[in-house]
């Protein structure tokens, strides 16, 4: 009643719906109008307009509810339509997040803010969001674990609703700061695991129930189909990408192989240097970063970097750069860290010369060349590109720099040994010639030849002593490249102590110089002179004395290598061997000779000459020393007076070992075979270095007890010497005592120079078999090990072929599989049965699994019944097997607890060995692969894989399509539950509309009855102000049937087209009226309104006053006019699907009629009729405003 004391209070129309309790109980509704007046007298009346509005107000409740529900329905269903297109249309994450995001934001009611959150390590990032400022977002835009409502529901892993944030712990500052009243949170799964969250949030208390829950989840879902889409559109990708990757990597590596297989195969094929560096380096400069390519190797005797190869260098960088002295620039950087040396800018680095800043390239690689662990060069790869070379570049031009570094060592091996084995022939030839020759003359011809051939020595001559003590010389016996002036003015014969040559002769060692012309040399003036700058001197030694010296001599600063002084060393020592051999031959000569003539007449001179002789020959003829060793004691044994027996000793490290015997028994050799150290008269020859005689044995201290056991009673000792060293003795003994005299001694003094020079011969043929022998072994180890080095390289390529074809393998078993999902995705689910059988099919086919099957939980859990089983063989589709849960405990335990089950051997495995009696072995099934299906996060069933015949190992690809298949399932599950679900919403809106409908058309035909019931009272009345009233009230209830039949009539119960409903009452008007429309014409003019039932019936009720006012008062003098009805909005915008309703109307009824009279005030009168319509205005929200200018115009203004 507040309304109405308001209304008489303010002198104003009011409005008021309520209710009562009706004495039948039941509560009924009433809406009543009224407007105050003043009577006369001046009394306040009102006018109180009410009607029973219980059955309208419970139409109304269930058509707001049904409209509610239905538009609800219709906006959640645009929801999950929108989502779900985006999900299946793209694969790209954050689309889908945007318009799921955008869907809810438009679409649901009382939400405010919505947001996506998806976990990164240890935070959870915003991902999509709507509604929320910008400073909201800054803040919560990462979000730390585990703060925060977003975090709480990640790690619970379950939905949260918050229907009144004050209660809440959970909520941050920045969610209270921005005004959230309550939230709904939802958990975003995928793979077993919790990975985000969505939230929505709204400013009220208890904004959301659970068909938001519902709605919410169902995004989630499909949130969770997009990013598993994504994740394996992007493993697809990455995968795509890796083959590419791999294939390229693979297409590098086999180019470089080509180019290394080129390079080592001319390294084997060929030991030409010159054909090895052009292999290599016109191979590398065709790679794409590489420009420029040089080998520089060093020169060590000139302490140089000298350019041996180059590929693209300019003339002006040769000329520059050909030699690079020690240490400049970065080759010597190189060469002296062994290093590689990789630069981006070779422009920027200090290191590099004026040479190579001119040639104008970038990046540098420097490659050490490593021989023994010895860097002997550089390999210099460039590019004029600023960058740096690349790990895998750096790999291949290392290995390029490796295999370059064996052909030079290889060319170098070969070199040494074509070099070595050319010596050797020298000195074999030397060798050969000493043994075959004592004549000076051929010998010193020999030696001419070989200097001859000799290039690296530009000066030879050698010395021999002539003459005794001080009057001494050294006299030149042969000579290369001395000029004629100087033999004969200077050098052919050097008094004793002056020079170099009488250094050498009395130090009786080699000396080399590097510079002879250094003044600290002994060298003197003459040799000074003659340009001499290497120069190699080499005593000639006859036993420990020095009888010349040989000097070779180079006009080049140290032009002598290493191997170049031992070779002279040795050729030096066989020449001189040669020599001193001939000279001893004329001194044996002329001994023989005196030896002749003295004992001529006695036949010990011929046994003598006999021994010496054999000796002499034997040492000729072999350079086997027990050959010689054995003829010298048989020689002697046979031909010496008195001799008894003959031995000869050689020192072997702390033992004298007895090499040849003639005349001992064996027992004695047993005894004396090896001699310690220092016993017995040998060791006393060896350690003196001086023959000993001993004439009386029983006197001697030295002699052993094996000596005298043997009857020794007389011995002379001469030691065999070598060098400067004792190596060795000669013995006699005898059985009588005084057995030998002066002449037994020097025969064993000849016969030990002889032994000493087989012992030299013998050696030096030991070394040279030593180093021959060292040689090729070398050379064997080195070609085994390139051997090993191919055969390697050539598995490592036949290891990445097959690598190739597993990973192309296994590519197109992905490919293969994502094609199958994605058909499957595509498919239409609307048949549940048919789309798993379309799985079941596709799965095994796919697999090559003999049994897949799809099962489902009874609703007490009890068991699980086969929904459907494809088997491959038979290409056959069963249904209906049932197995209890309490039977298989293991297997169901660990469904629960697992992303998948795989069983290679099923009869063994814990999980599955309880099906192996009944269910395995009569099926034949040996490995199982099952799948849980869940739905909302709980296993409601399962996909099985049965394989038959031998056990079969599931791969990581299988299990990830097998899962993929049962996320198949679900979602094939949850679209018939959402079917389902839609069904059963549809026919209940059904039922309501079919209820509404029949309400409208009771409420339609009660007015009708009304109606007819008035019309009835209205004939029976004679008062014709009271049938007038009667009609009145006639014509307002047909208007407002009019809306309820129009309502029932209509597809669209909540609203009703205005503008044909005012066709239809004006007309009823015109004829209840009885109005001639030739004289009064009617003229509408609306626009396409619709309007709802509580704007509808006032509206209706305010045309029929006025229009039913205008007929009866406006046309009583002038019976002829017009009548104008216009309804129009000023703003249109979209309702429902395909009407458009305005947010402002303006209804505008006039006529040309009798004008209203001025002085009455149509808001303050008595006539019922301008009290409603002021009345029915303000129920109407609106204004109303009178034009009388031109006739009466009526302007009602109202919200739509």
């Amino acid at each position: 009643m507040a309304e109405f004391k308001r209304a008489i209070t303010t002198f104003s129309s009011g409005q008021a719906v309520h209710r009562y309790r009706h004495k039948n109980g039941e509560w009924r509704w009433l809406e009543s109008t009224g407007k105050p007046f003043r009577t006369a007298t001046g009394e306040i009346r009102a006018v109180i307009v009410s009607r029973d509005i219980t059955d309208r107000k419970r139409a109304e409740d269930v058509l707001s509810e049904s409209l509610a529900q239905l538009s609800k329905k219709s906006r959640y269903e645009a929801i999950i339509g929108s989502v779900t297109r985006s999900v299946h249309q793209s694969i790209n994450l954050q689309d889908v997040l945007e318009n799921a995001v955008e869907a809810m934001s438009k679409n649901m009611d009382k939400l405010e803010n919505v947001v996506i959150f998806l976990v990164e390590g240890e935070e959870a990032v915003l991902k999509a969001y709507r509604g929320y400022p910008d400073w909201y977002i800054e803040r919560v835009r990462r979000i730390p674990y585990p703060r925060g409502a977003t975090w709480k529901t990640i790690i619970e892993g379950k939905p949260r609703y918050v229907a009144d944030t004050d209660t809440d712990t959970a909520l941050g500052p920045a969610g209270r700061e921005v005004g959230t009243k309550s939230y709904l949170s939802m958990p975003i799964h995928s793979g077993g695991k919790t990975i985000g969250c969505i939230h929505i949030h709204s400013f009220q208390k208890n904004a959301f129930d659970g068909e938001e829950l519902k709605l919410v989840e169902i995004v989630a879902q499909q949130i969770e189909v997009a990013i598993n889409n994504a994740r394996q559109a992007e493993a697809l990708r990455q995968s795509e990408e890796r083959y590419r990757k791999a294939k390229d990597k693979l297409e590098i590596k086999v180019r470089d192989l080509e180019i290394l297989t080129g390079l080592i195969q001319a390294v084997h094929k060929s030991s030409d240097l010159e054909e090895i560096y052009k292999v290599a380096l016109d191979s590398v400069v065709e790679l794409e970063n590489v420009d420029l390519a040089m080998i520089y190797l060093i020169d060590e005797e000139k302490h140089e970097a000298v350019l041996h190869a180059h590929r693209n260098l300019t003339e002006d960088y040769i000329r520059r750069a050909g030699r690079i002295p020690y240490p400049k620039g970065l080759t010597w950087k190189a060469i002296n860290s062994g290093r590689i040396i990789n630069i981006e800018d070779a422009q920027k680095d200090p290191d590099t010369g004026p040479a190579g800043r001119d040639l104008g390239h970038h990046s540098n690689l420097g490659i050490p060349v490593i021989i023994e662990g010895k860097v002997i060069g550089v390999i210099w790869f460039g590019s004029y590109k600023e960058r740096k070379f690349k790990e895998n570049e750096v790999n291949l031009l290392s290995t390029l720099g490796d295999q370059i570094a064996i052909a030079i060592a290889r060319a170098k091996q070969t070199s040494e040994l074509e070099e070595r084995s050319r010596k050797l022939s020298i000195l074999s030839m030397i060798s050969q010639a000493v043994h075959k020759s004592v004549d000076l003359n051929q010998i010193y011809k020999t030696l001419l030849d070989i200097t001859n051939d000799l290039k690296f020595i530009d000066l030879m001559a050698v010395y021999l002593v002539e003459g005794e003590g001080d009057k001494r010389e050294a006299v030149l016996q042969i000579d290369k490249g001395y000029p004629e002036e100087y033999l004969k003015k200077f050098i052919s014969r050097i008094p004793y102590s002056i020079g170099l040559t009488w250094k050498i002769i009395t130090s009786g060692e080699p000396v080399f110089y590097g510079d002879a012309s250094d003044p600290s040399t002994p060298v003197g003036p003459v040799g000074k002179a003659l340009g001499q700058r290497s120069l190699l001197s080499i005593p000639i030694k006859s036993g420990s004395e020095t009888i010349g010296v040989i000097h070779f001599s180079s006009s080049e600063r140290t032009s002598f290598s290493q191997q170049e002084i031992d070779f002279l060393l040795s050729l030096g020592s066989q020449i001189g061997t040669a020599i001193a051999k001939a000279k001893m031959f004329e001194e044996i000569k002329q001994r023989e000779e005196v030896l002749r003539e003295s004992f001529a007449q006695l036949s010990k001179k011929n046994r003598y000459e006999t021994i010496i002789s054999t000796v002499t020959r034997s040492v000729h003829r072999s350079i086997n020393l027990q050959d010689v060793l054995k003829n010298a004691v048989e020689a002697m044994g046979e031909n010496i007076d008195g001799a008894d027996n003959v031995s000869i000793y050689l020192v072997e490290g702390e033992e004298a070992v007895l090499k040849a015997y003639w005349g001992y028994p064996e027992w004695f050799i047993k005894k004396v075979g090896r001699i310690p150290y220092p016993k017995g008269f040998t060791w006393k020859t060896i350690i003196d270095r001086k023959s000993r005689y001993c004439a009386d044995a029983e006197q001697d201290t030295f002699i052993g007890p094996a000596g005298r056991e043997m009857g020794t009673k007389s011995y002379a000792s001469m030691p065999i010497n070598h060098g400067d060293k004792t190596v060795g003795t000669l013995n006699l003994a005898s059985f009588q005592k005084n057995a030998f005299d002066e002449e037994e001694l020097k025969l064993l003094g000849i016969v030990a120079q002889q032994i000493e020079i087989v012992i030299n011969n013998a050696r030096q043929a030991e070394e040279l078999q030593k180093a021959k022998e060292e040689l090729e072994l070398r050379v064997y180890d080195r070609t085994k090990e390139l051997i090993d080095i191919n055969k390697e390289l050539t598995r490592e390529i036949m290891e990445r072929k097959r690598a190739e074809e597993t990973l192309r393998k296994r590519t197109e078993q992905v490919l293969r599989y994502q094609r199958v999902l994605l058909k499957l995705a595509k498919m239409d689910n609307s048949d549940l049965h048919s789309a798993l059988k379309k799985i079941t099919e596709a799965d095994a086919k796919t697999l090559g699994v003999e049994r897949v099957s799809v099962w489902h939980y009874s609703e007490d859990r009890s068991e699980i019944i086969c929904k459907d089983l494809y088997k491959l063989s038979e290409n056959i589709h069963e249904s209906g097997l049932r197995l209890k849960t309490q039977d298989y405990p293991n297997y169901f335990l660990a469904l629960e607890e697992s992303r998948i089950l795989a069983a290679n051997d099923a009869r063994l495995h814990p999980c599955t060995q309880e099906y192996t009696e009944g269910y395995l072995k009569p099926l034949g099934i040996t490995s199982m692969m099952d799948v849980p299906v869940r739905v909302h996060g709980e296993v409601v069933g399962i996909i099985g894989h049965e394989h038959t015949g031998f056990m079969r190992e599931w791969t990581v690809e299988e299990q990830d399509f097998a899962a993929s298949i049962a996320d198949m399932v679900s979602l094939a599950l949850e679209a018939s539950e959402r079917r389902l679900a839609e069904e059963q919403i549809k026919a209940s809106l059904k039922e309501k509309e079919v209820l509404l409908k029949e309400i409208h058309h009771r409420v339609k035909n009660n007015l009708q009855i009304i109606h007819s019931l008035l019309n009835l009272q209205s004939i029976r009345i004679d008062d014709s102000r009271m049938r007038e009233k009667l009609k009145q009230s006639q014509n307002r209830i047909k208007s407002m049937a009019l809306i309820h039949e129009t309502l029932y009539q209509s597809k669209d119960f909540a609203r009703i087209d205005f503008r044909e409903y005012i066709k239809e009452l004006s007309t009823h008007l015109f004829s209840s009226y009885g109005a001639d429309s030739k004289n009064i014409k009617l003229s509408i003019d609306a626009d396409n309104v619709f309007l709802s039932i509580d704007k509808a019936i006032p509206c209706s009720l305010i045309i029929n006053e006025i229009v039913s006012n205008a007929l009866k008062h406006g046309f009583l003098v002038k019976k002829k006019g017009k009548i104008r009805i216009t309804l129009h909005s000023n703003s249109k915008g979209s309702y429902g699907k395909d009407n458009t309703t305005p947010h402002l109307c303006r209804l505008i009824i006039s006529n040309n009629g009798i004008k209203f009279p001025e002085d009455l005030d149509f808001r303050n009168t008595e006539s019922v009729g301008l009290q409603l319509v002021c009345a029915l205005t303000e129920q109407l929200k609106g204004t109303i405003e009178l034009d009388k200018s031109t006739g009466t115009e009526f302007k009602i203004t109202f919200p739509a």
